[in-house]
């Protein structure tokens, strides 16, 4: 019984192995755009890594040394600053490289950059990101629910809001933990029948 349940299964497997490689096969080869991908999405990944890397100094900081030594007046000493190049900072410039790239291989036999085929005019190939696909493509709904959560919390936090609150809710410090439990429930409860989510 044992070997025929596993007769089966290698039988199972090779059929979805054999499935996967032919699958594979209709992909074909990958175009400039795939590549130019991978690509962009590697460097984003070693930047980040290298932005602060544990025991030696990252890219931000080395960049920020460095404008520090040329406009002291303006940005202040290196040793106390802090990098202001962060992730976002990196995501956003790749993206915008995205919009700059082309679909096609520029650098084609056919042709060098700007240089048309003979006989032939010269095209200019769709870049990889354009403007009617961020904008279709984009949650905006969820951008602006984040954003506005983010904004009101900024505000809460610099209007003393939060601290109010916090120091409002001194008398439960000594009570048991359910109750306390109990209370921030009801409290959220409340709330969440008169704020949205």
């Amino acid at each position: 019984k044992q070997w025929y349940q596993r007769r089966v299964r290698g039988i199972k497997w090779r059929k979805v192995n054999a499935e996967i490689r032919k699958r594979f096969r209709a992909l074909g080869p990958m175009c400039f755009g795939e590549i130019v991908l991978i690509v962009v999405v590697v460097l984003l990944v070693l930047l980040w890594l290298l932005r602060e890397p544990a025991g030696i100094e990252g890219w931000a900081q080395v960049h920020l040394d460095t404008i520090t030594r040329e406009k002291p007046s303006v940005y202040g000493s290196g040793g106390t600053s802090k990098a202001y190049l962060n992730d976002s900072w990196t995501v956003v410039t790749l993206s915008l490289l995205l919009f700059i790239i082309p679909k096609e291989n520029p650098f084609k036999a056919a042709g060098f950059l700007f240089a048309a085929p003979p006989g032939k005019k010269l095209h200019r190939s769709d870049k990889m990101l354009d403007m009617a696909t961020v904008m279709s493509k984009t949650p905006w709904d969820v951008i602006v629910l984040l954003g506005g959560g983010y904004a009101l919390a900024s505000g809460c936090k610099e209007s003393g809001l939060s601290a109010w609150l916090g120091k409002s809710f001194d008398f439960l410090k000594d009570q048991p933990s359910v109750v306390i439990a109990l209370v921030i429930s009801l409290l959220v409860a409340m709330l969440t029948e008169v704020a949205s989510n």
